[in-house]
């Protein structure tokens, strides 16, 4: 059993390392023009890490981010996403967001050159992406179909 104590300092050390996880992503500008409505960056990544914590803890411990460990996390969220929507659920608006965020960072360009590991993974990243995408494309138009009178 998990003492009180124990317990809390997980909890202490998982928002540690949401906050550094979104200071790493805030700080590329571009991130900035997807959050114009209702939904921010802190909502959008503690959902991110409640996924990641779920499947994938050990990613989480770390205090500083990089390249690496936001990609391990984003592909880690993307995936969770798609099967979530696969199942026949509407995401939300902040877990839609995720998809789109690694999306970005999967296609953004990077200073220095990402290494031939991170761009395999940036490459599997857009195409879970785009697959999904597709696949929520098609699935809107037939219920688009289904929805037009028949002549």
């Amino acid at each position: 059993m998990v003492s009180i104590r124990e317990f809390s300092k997980q909890h202490w050390d998982v928002g540690k390392s949401n906050e550094s996880l979104e200071v790493f992503i805030a700080s590329d500008p571009l991130v900035h023009q997807f959050f114009h409505g209702p939904t921010t960056l802190s909502q959008v990544v503690n959902g991110l890490c409640l996924e990641v914590q779920q499947e994938s803890p050990e990613l989480l411990a770390r205090s500083e981010h990089n390249v690496d460990s936001l990609f391990a996390i984003l592909s880690v969220g993307l995936r969770r996403m798609v099967i979530l929507s696969l199942e026949s659920r509407v995401l939300t608006q902040p877990e839609h967001l995720i998809c789109i965020i690694a999306k970005h960072f999967a296609t953004r360009g990077y200073e220095p050159e990402l290494t031939k590991e991170q761009k395999i993974v940036a490459a599997n990243m857009l195409s879970l992406y785009e697959q999904w995408d597709n696949e929520m494309r098609r699935q809107r138009a037939s219920r688009s179909n289904m929805l037009k009178p028949k002549v």
